[in-house]
């Protein structure tokens, strides 16, 4: 089955949240990088950006999903990293 190349940016997380779940989810195979059945994750490092006048983290993930698996899987990463504010 084929693997899909996603790229994902999160604002005002912090690396250690990505890295602990995705241990929960998987296990470790490099720096930076976990795998389980059917993806692979790779955490970069926290960047600065701005959103407006507001400074706050951003942080880049490469997800490798196979195609039965995406749909849930990006549910699934998005209900976690779910903030709201005000």
């Amino acid at each position: 089955m084929e693997t899909k190349h996603i790229i994902k940016l999160y604002k005002s997380f912090h690396r250690s949240e990505f890295e602990e779940y995705f241990q929960q989810l998987g296990r470790e195979t490099g720096k930076d990088e976990y795998s389980g059945e059917g993806w692979r994750a790779k955490v970069g490092d926290e960047a600065e950006t701005w959103l407006g006048s507001f400074k706050m983290n951003q942080i880049r993930i490469d997800l490798w999903l196979r195609e039965d698996i995406e749909g849930e899987f990006l549910d699934s990463i998005r209900i976690k990293f779910l903030r709201g504010g005000g």
